[in-house]
């Protein structure tokens, strides 16, 4: 029997998911409370996890901002007692050669239209803007795959 990595990739925020990807199989998981986070772990036991680096952005109001380092804290904090070991990666570095300009008017719609691109048989759980929180945890999913397998897809 051939063992398969799991790559996990995470988008903390409010309306964030959590993905698992093996080279094939794509499973997605909204952010609904943090009690559920480490039994959905538990369940993939992920070898890699790529966690989006968060940080304040410009207009971004205080509660809000205590919120989304809230959720991040709460990943980290299981990720690590749970001992997965995790790569926080930049928006910057995940996005890059994946989401362009022309894919949408605003980051949502860029976000669901990219991942589309590379799932399209997603497009049930992508219909609606604020699903960009499993496309951004898909995709994530994705390049922490891709960067331990090349372009194999």
């Amino acid at each position: 029997m051939e063992y398969k990595k799991i790559y996990c990739g995470i988008d903390p925020g409010k309306s964030g998911a959590i993905a698992f990807y093996d080279g094939k199989k794509m499973e997605v998981y909204d952010y609904e409370n943090p009690s559920k986070i480490a039994d959905i772990l538990a369940k993939h036991e992920p070898d890699l996890i790529y966690m989006e680096k968060v940080g304040a952005r410009p207009g971004q109001g205080v509660v809000s901002m205590f919120s989304f380092g809230e959720n991040y804290g709460i990943y980290k904090g299981i990720m690590a007692a749970m001992g997965f070991q995790f790569i926080l990666i930049s928006p910057q570095k995940w996005q890059k050669g994946l989401i362009f300009k022309t894919d949408g008017k605003d980051k949502a719609s860029r976000s669901i239209n990219a991942c589309l691109r590379l799932f399209p048989d997603k497009f049930e759980i992508l219909k609606r803007k604020k699903d960009n929180g499993r496309a951004d945890a898909m995709m994530i999913a994705y390049v922490a795959w891709k960067a331990f397998n090349g372009d194999k897809k």
